[in-house]
């Protein structure tokens, strides 16, 4: 998004919001290994808005998670809550 358009936004009287969703793999070092059982991610997710020009965290999650699946842990994620 080009901030230089967001004044054309805010007159037309829109805005914007999305979600962020990423995961990864923790892997073993050795490419050949199986995990199995052993075999865990990270999923995460956060949603934002743009409006008056700031963009704002509304909610973020992340969590480790383990075959099932199911949550082993809920892992602290703080995104910035604002980018002016």
């Amino acid at each position: 998004m080009r901030r230089d358009l967001l004044p054309r936004l805010a007159s037309a009287g829109l805005a914007l919001s999305w979600t962020v969703l990423t995961g990864s793999e923790l892997n073993h070092a050795n490419p050949l290994y199986h995990p199995g059982d052993e075999c865990r991610w990270v999923s995460a997710s956060a949603s934002c808005s743009l409006g008056g020009g700031t963009i704002n965290l509304i909610s973020a999650t992340a969590s480790r998670c383990a075959p099932g699946p199911e949550i082993e842990r809920n892992l602290k994620w703080a995104p910035h809550k604002t980018d002016h």
